[in-house]
């Protein structure tokens, strides 16, 4: 029930349930989500907030319940007393509005999960992330001049971090604030179990482009270069399963 319930939201949402690969490049595509540990940091945080909120409405309702039966009222207790139906009602709404919100909230965070795609290929890396603000980036391989690894103490506790890609007008003053729009010369694959790894693979994947044996097909190639496409392009999809199996959960 809830899996059907799903593909009718992304149905709705008009957000692929499968990842965008490539027209061309399906045989030699990587395709994996973020590590499971990622959706485990998420999940404690989202538990954390739902705690916190638990918290202020149970000293909400013994504040109210105290003010409403304090014999000798002051004159907060006074306003309360003036209109009790409806601080009760507001309360009310409060404590079923959090309930009601548990499920739907709870599944948008697993939803998201499963909805984050990366893909490499022999010529881009492409991001495919979220529910409610869908977004597809894709970098080339020509384009990418900056891969950094960054990882956070919460991160590193959970054996994650964050590969992050630049490219040309991506400088430091690129990356994403918040209240800010995205970053259009940033992506970040996020909740990676082996970053390095996949930056190591990347690196390796931008060197075969650029040493003029994966350009477009109508692409010049340097004098003296020979190389065998078929070869690389073998080459790439070995390398490119070996990097699959390191990163399934």
């Amino acid at each position: 029930m809830i899996e059907a319930l799903r593909q009718r939201l992304l149905v709705l949402l008009r957000i692929p349930a499968a990842p965008h690969l490539p027209p061309g490049e399906e045989a030699t595509s990587t395709v994996f989500r973020a590590d499971a540990a990622y959706y485990r940091l998420r999940l404690w945080a989202w538990i954390l907030r739902q705690g916190v909120a638990a918290l202020g409405l149970v000293v909400g309702l013994l504040v109210l319940h105290a003010l409403l039966s304090h014999p000798a009222p002051p004159r907060a207790a006074a306003l309360v007393r003036q209109a009790p139906s409806l601080f009760v009602a507001l309360e009310t709404f409060a404590v079923l509005s959090f309930l009601v919100q548990l499920p739907f909230s709870f599944l948008a965070l697993r939803w998201d999960y499963e909805c984050r795609f990366y893909v490499l290929t022999e010529r881009c890396v492409r991001i495919q992330e979220g529910i409610w603000n869908f977004r597809e980036q894709t970098f080339t391989l020509a384009n990418i001049q900056n891969l950094d690894v960054r990882q956070g103490p919460l991160q590193r506790l959970f054996g994650i971090s964050d590969l992050v890609l630049r490219t040309a007008g991506g400088g430091e003053a690129s990356r994403e604030q918040p209240g800010q729009p995205p970053s259009l010369h940033e992506g970040s694959l996020k909740g990676l179990g082996d970053a390095a790894g996949v930056r190591n693979h990347i690196l390796a994947q931008m060197k075969r482009y650029r040493d003029g044996g994966l350009g477009n097909p109508g692409d010049a190639q340097p004098q003296g270069a020979t190389p065998d496409l078929a070869t690389a392009a073998r080459e790439a999809a070995a390398a490119a399963r070996g990097l699959a199996k390191r990163l399934s959960p």
